[in-house]
């Protein structure tokens, strides 16, 4: 890593491959699709739990947060209360959680420890080809956990990794409070 390259990091992220990550501000154009006000891809997922939906679109009309994750990804774990309280506090303000999970672990496995776990909100797991996250990936998606925010209308109104302003992940609260209060 480079000195230019720590001195432009905002931000440090885990990555399935264990490695670090450093976002610069130079990043949040290599991602036009991701930026606010872009459509979000749909969730054509393996399997769905917790949820009689199959697709994102069935979502329409509420506040989504998604959260990209995996079952060994210990900062995703460590930010599971938050995106707990998000579902608890929000879901009367129509926010919808929406865990993604990746596709490193079976359908099997995934269901058995959300339930190991104590998660309530809708989880949908990615197919064996990974389509959901290389969608994602496409909209700057670079490590886990990370988080979209898609509007009622479909469309990207917060991503990490192209928004500028409080980090989704850090002001997770604070963040959804400004659009739904």
């Amino acid at each position: 890593v480079s000195a230019d390259s720590l001195l432009n990091a905002v931000a440090i992220e885990w990555s399935p491959a264990g490695k670090e990550t450093a976002t610069s501000d130079q990043q949040v154009t290599k991602y036009p699709a991701g930026e606010r006000g872009h459509p979000a891809p749909e969730l054509d997922g393996d399997a769905w739990f917790n949820t009689d939906a199959r697709s994102l679109d069935e979502f329409r009309g509420r506040y989504v947060l998604l959260d990209f994750w995996f079952t060994n990804c210990g900062p995703c774990h460590a930010d599971f209360p938050s995106v707990k309280l998000v579902h608890e506090r929000f879901a009367k303000h129509g926010v919808t959680v929406i865990g993604v999970h990746d596709n490193s672990s079976t359908s099997d496995a995934v269901r058995e420890h959300c339930q190991q776990l104590g998660l309530t909100f809708p989880i949908v797991v990615d197919h064996a080809d990974g389509r959901i996250v290389n969608a994602y990936r496409q909209l700057g998606l670079q490590g886990f956990p990370s988080y979209f925010l898609i509007g009622p209308d479909g469309t990207i109104l917060e991503n990490q990794h192209v928004t500028d302003g409080p980090p989704l992940r850090t002001f997770m609260l604070e963040v959804i409070r400004k659009y739904v209060l």
